[in-house]
């Protein structure tokens, strides 16, 4: 989207994209090295500085328009220009479209993540579930007690060692030996 914008803009000299994450900035584009360096600068400042004060009021500041995606606040496309007044009305439409476009990658692009972190999580408490179902099973087994009253069992241990259940579970399987017959 920036190497679009640079093309599409016949005074922009350079662009960046900036995507904010829960109100972090960070370039995740740009066709000049100097241009990521300015928004750095810009980032660390907080305040005042172009595409976030676009990014935050969603209007744009010379050629800096922000975008938010279903009122999610999510970025900013950057151009930039060494000449002054080098941008007119016709350029900031043409910003604000490709901006609409770039907001649309990156709003996918978090959708993508999100969905993805969770099938992690979910895969993750699928595993633990087992390590402690086969522990509490071993458990009932052993002492002849109640499903609730072996996650107790476990569930104390995970106190007293500040260690999740689910590894409690875990080490005790891996430690466990059947009775010999």
């Amino acid at each position: 989207m920036a190497h679009t914008a640079v093309t599409a803009l016949p005074e922009a000299d350079a662009a960046s994209v900036t995507r904010l994450v829960d109100g972090v900035p960070d370039t995740v584009a740009t066709t000049d090295a100097a241009v990521a360096a300015i928004d750095e600068r810009q980032y660390a400042a907080g305040r005042g500085q172009p595409c976030l004060q676009a990014a935050h009021t969603r209007e744009p500041v010379r050629a800096v328009v922000g975008r938010a995606h279903h009122s999610e606040l999510i970025g900013s496309l950057n151009v930039y220009s060494y000449r002054t007044e080098a941008f007119d009305p016709f350029d900031e439409q043409l910003v604000r479209l490709l901006t609409t476009a770039a907001s649309e990658a990156i709003a996918n692009a978090l959708r993508w993540q999100r969905a993805h972190d969770q099938v992690l999580q979910l895969q993750n408490a699928l595993r633990s579930r087992a390590d402690i179902d086969q522990a509490k099973g071993v458990l009932m087994a052993i002492h002849g007690i109640s499903s609730d009253q072996a996650f107790e069992r476990l569930a104390k241990i995970s106190q007293r060692t500040n260690t999740k259940v689910h590894e409690v579970a875990r080490n005790f399987m891996r430690n466990f030996t059947a009775p010999s017959s």
